[in-house]
């Protein structure tokens, strides 16, 4: 939930991908208005455009049905996928082709290229061919013949995951540096070419994936994007989620992976000024959804393009454009510097939408800038498209999933005076002409020609591109020569050199990316990317450090990296990834008194990496020095850095050995010490949990007291749950009559960290020591978890009888449904809810941001409201899965599964906990099948209860 005000909240269930959040039961109006859909002319009458556009109608049905994607090829012809299959059926999608032979906007010929495909989701013309996604294949896809058909089919890259029919591998782009990206869908897969063995298929995850235009080779790329994703004409990457309607790519896994003990995995930044699941102003009246979705804020977001076409005039140039198509907008942002590494997107109009229709038939799912200036809007026009999947079993009866399905619209949006752009057959031109193409103002010229001459290979375009890399061309048109001679393996060090120093900032940024993809370019260019580091450009600097990275670079160089940029989070870690054998020194240069202190958050990376890589020499010099001045630190910054240098040693399996006994002593002496600062007790506690046991847990246990501050209470409990001891959860439960509420969640979320320690407190409930109603709903059903079938029937008899039938329990609590207390339903909330779920209680935020957005849901009826709160299995939605993980010390996470890389996941649980865990410290690793949103909270919230949070909620 958010955090205050008329931001969203989050609730248990929420529409993924860009299908899922689209219906209205029955149809999108009132219910006494029945809407069969209107005629094209119908529809374009019903859109309210942005002053100086306008929309013109380009394909229609029978021509076009059911679209979801499309691309020009060479030729200035039009490709459109059709998902006729959807939601369930045979295999029925189809690939067409459209020709506007006379260049009217209007294309007299089309031809059905392939048909019968699984559900396609995306088409890129591509080597004379086009490239489709159906899953689990991706497909090449030629006409040898010239009969305007496909008669040749091979698969190029296999293994994605079939999943629901709406949340598969999509968006094929073609990047500025001469690969193909794509898009997850949120279903995964491990992805290889077929001629290679299984294992070498790409684990893809959490992450989206590009490969080599020429060998298919896959690898995975930041991501995950659902349905859409986009490049400027920079080649900066904007991915999107249903409700997190704009990222950017900031990281790519080799990045991180390429320290080994790294353990971040985010590879996106959420950019939006205007929140995650944000605001949207819709026209048509707020349609029934199925599940509960809200209408008035980002639900099922898609189709993100940058408009780059060359025709749209400023501001709307270069802007970023999304669809919402559950409420028929596309939503517009202006694109910016941010404060550091990343942009950031500002509303493009306030309290309405650059485009939006009364029709509720109109569902926007995608777009892109055509090669003749307009921007394409890909319209799915049918009456409801959400899938049966989602809908719970008694709601499905007597609905027509597929009703108004065969209709699609294709529209295209032009400023107002201005005629489109001429399109020309770039595939009838020469190299030295395709070079030329590069001049553009049309990005998708641009992009196409550069494909051209990559797809033909013939050097003799060198001089060419050469000279318009480095002449007065502009600068997309330098950036563009420049990767194309990178694609053609034709760059040469002493073009890309001048670059670094040029007065564009995104051309310099474009030579630092360029660099990395060679190794002895960049080796060649140390000195000038050291000099970058310092460019008076964030984004410039922040390539600089990135590359930086893949260097063997000095300490000072990182050091007045982190004293400028360490308290951005993007650049701290392209620090630390890039420190790998260099973190004690870095930790001891930025620790030194200076002028310009580093973030702390960077320096305790930085220790915990040092603590888990470093020699053991090295090591001591890190704790000798940091404790020489721990004792006169105020704010305890040196004992808390020493706690992550220890916590590094616990990650390496080593102990920390005996020249640490005496700080072990000396914290041992600290934490109790009242005359001293509580941040500093708090560091002396946890750092005893890497004591001996003979020598920490007593002094821990004794920490536990309601008279001694919370965060020493807190920081011992945690110590003591550090490490398996049969001791320890005896010690924690000894302290927990006494325990106020937050040492108790501090308490629980230790005890639930093993199945041992589970079954003690499974024990302490049988002996009463601790009772049903100290454990809230998450809690009891993170106990079940971590106590097997077996032992968690034991549960039952404690925690009120087995759970009953969920559509039992939603019944009974809607007949005894009374008249709630919005205040007191508060309080209900802040009790059983803020673990997973955030909001505004009289001004004060509440609660942790871990369950999925239901912004608006305050607009929904108390009926749905209930049903999402005591039945939230009714639709497990893909990326909201509980996963529980066992590592190699015993310790049990649980939470849904955040972010990922080759070589790390992360879970987000309870009170938005992150946890951070090697792959190859996983000994179990599982889906539980249900939502991290815990069953029979009805044990914690009676009928009276749950009308108060109920009205509550309304009230949000």
């Amino acid at each position: 939930m958010a955090a205050s005000g008329s931001e969203p909240i989050h609730l248990s269930l929420r529409s993924i991908g860009f299908f899922i959040a689209l219906a209205a039961a029955g149809n999108g109006l009132a219910a006494d208005k029945p809407h069969a859909g209107l005629s094209a002319e119908g529809e374009r009458q019903s859109f309210r455009i942005a002053p100086g556009f306008r929309v013109e109608l380009v394909l229609e049905e029978p021509e076009v049905q059911d679209p979801v994607a499309i691309a020009w090829d060479e030729h200035g012809r039009l490709w459109a996928v059709e998902m006729s299959d959807y939601p369930v059926g045979e295999p029925v999608g189809r690939v067409k082709w459209f020709e506007d032979a006379d260049r009217d906007g209007r294309y007299e010929r089309s031809e059905v290229f392939v048909e019968k495909l699984p559900f396609p989701t995306s088409v890129l013309p591509h080597r004379g061919g086009v490239l489709v996604a159906a899953a689990p294949d991706l497909l090449f896809l030629e006409d040898s013949d010239k009969d305007g058909t496909a008669d040749q089919k091979r698969a190029v890259l296999t293994g994605f995951h079939p999943g629901n029919t709406q949340l598969r591998a999509n968006g094929l782009l073609y990047g500025l540096d001469g690969r193909i990206y794509g898009a997850n869908g949120r279903s995964g897969g491990r992805i290889r070419r077929p001629v290679d063995p299984p294992e070498r298929a790409i684990d893809i995850g959490q992450l989206d994936f590009r490969f080599d235009a020429e060998s298919y080779l896959p690898e995975a790329t930041a991501g995950p994007s659902q349905f859409g994703h986009a490049f400027d004409a920079w080649g900066r990457r904007l991915l999107s989620w249903n409700t997190v309607h704009i990222r950017q790519e900031m990281l790519s896994p080799r990045d991180l992976d390429r320290h080994s003990r790294l353990l971040k995995t985010a590879t996106a930044a959420a950019i939006s000024d205007h929140g995650d699941a944000a605001r949207v102003f819709s026209l048509v009246p707020p349609p029934r959804t199925f599940n509960n979705e809200p209408t008035d804020h980002f639900n099922a977001s898609c189709g993100l393009t940058i408009e780059c076409g060359g025709l749209f005039p400023p501001p709307y140039a270069d802007c970023a454009y999304v669809c919402e198509p559950l409420v028929g907008i596309v939503h517009r942002d202006r694109l910016e510097a941010g404060s550091g590494a990343a942009l950031r997107a500002s509303r493009g109009e306030e309290g309405a939408e650059f485009l939006a229709s009364t029709d509720p038939w109109f569902h926007p799912v995608n777009l892109r800038s055509g090669p003749d200036g307009a921007l394409y809007v890909v319209d799915f026009y049918r009456e409801m498209v959400e899938h049966p999947d989602y809908v719970a079993p008694a709601l499905r009866k007597g609905v027509d999933f597929a009703r108004g399905h065969g209709h699609g619209r294709i529209w295209r949006i032009l400023p107002e005076g201005r005629a489109p752009l001429p399109v020309e057959d770039l595939g009838a031109l020469s190299a030295g002409e395709l070079v030329e193409r590069l001049r553009s103002r049309s990005d998708p010229v641009r992009r196409t020609a550069q494909r051209l001459i990559a797809e033909r290979g013939d050097a003799s375009v060198r001089v060419d591109l050469s000279a318009l890399a480095a002449g007065d061309a502009p600068p997309v048109t330098r950036a563009a020569a420049l990767w194309t001679l990178r694609g053609l393996g034709l760059l040469d060090v002493s073009l890309l050199r001048p670059i670094l120093s040029v007065s564009e900032p995104r051309l310099r940024e474009t030579a630092l990316r360029i660099a990395r993809e060679d190794r002895k370019l960049l080796e060649a260019l140390a000195h000038e990317v050291e000099v970058c580091a310092a460019d008076a450009d964030a984004g410039v600097r922040f390539h600089a450090a990135l590359a930086l990275g893949d260097l063997a670079t000095d300490v000072p160089v990182w050091a007045a990296i982190a004293r400028r940029d360490g308290a951005d989070p993007w650049f701290q870690a392209a620090v630390a990834s890039g420190l790998s054998g260099r973190e004690a020194g870095f930790l001891l240069a930025c620790v030194a008194p200076a002028e310009r202190p580093v973030a702390f958050d960077l320096l305790r990376e930085a220790a915990w990496l040092a603590g888990a890589s470093a020699s053991i020499a090295e090591i001591d010099r890190v704790r000798d020095f940091l404790a020489s001045g721990a004792e006169n630190e105020p704010d305890g910054q040196a004992w808390a850095l020493l706690e992550a240098v220890l916590d590094g040693i616990a990650r390496s399996e080593r102990p920390p050995g005996a020249s640490w006994g005496p700080v072990f002593a000396r914290a041992a002496a600290l934490a109790p010490d009242g005359a001293r600062p509580a941040a500093i007790r708090a560091s002396a506690a946890s750092i005893l949990g890497h004591a001996p046991a003979d020598q920490a847990e007593g002094a821990l246990a004794a920490l536990i007291d309601p008279r001694i501050g919370k965060e020493i209470q807190v920081a011992a409990v945690r110590a003591l749950g550090r490490r398996p001891s049969e001791r320890a959860p005896v010690l924690i439960l000894r302290a927990w009559p006494s325990a106020t509420p937050q040492v108790r969640a501090e308490a629980l979320r230790t005890l639930l960290g093993r199945r041992e320690w589970a079954e003690q407190l499974l024990g302490a409930l049988e002996r009463g020591e601790v009772r049903a109603r100290d454990l809230d709903p998450a809690r009891r059903e993170a106990l079940r978890r971590a106590l097997g079938t077996e032992r968690a029937a034991r549960l039952d008899p404690l925690l009120g009888g087995p759970p009953s039938s969920r559509l039992d329990v939603v019944e009974r609590y809607r007949k005894e449904s009374s008249a709630g207390d919005a205040a007191r339903g508060g309080e209900v909330f802040r009790k059983n809810c803020a673990s997973c779920h955030r909001v505004s209680i009289r001004g004060e935020t509440v609660g942790h941001a871990v369950g999925p957005d239901l912004a608006g849901a305050g607009r929904k009826s108390r009926d749905e409201l209930l049903g999402a709160v005591l039945d939230p299995a009714r639709a497990i939605v893909a990326g909201y899965e509980a996963y529980v993980v066992v590592d190699a010390d015993g310790r049990i996470s649980t939470g849904i599964l955040s972010a990922e890389t080759a070589r790390t996941i992360t879970l987000r649980g309870a009170e938005g906990v992150e946890t951070a865990i090697d792959r190859s410290r996983i000994r179990e690793i599982g889906s539980t099948g249900s939502s991290l949103m815990p069953e029979g909270i009805e044990a914690a919230i009676d009928p009276k209860a749950m009308a108060d949070l109920l009205e509550f909620l309304r009230g949000l």
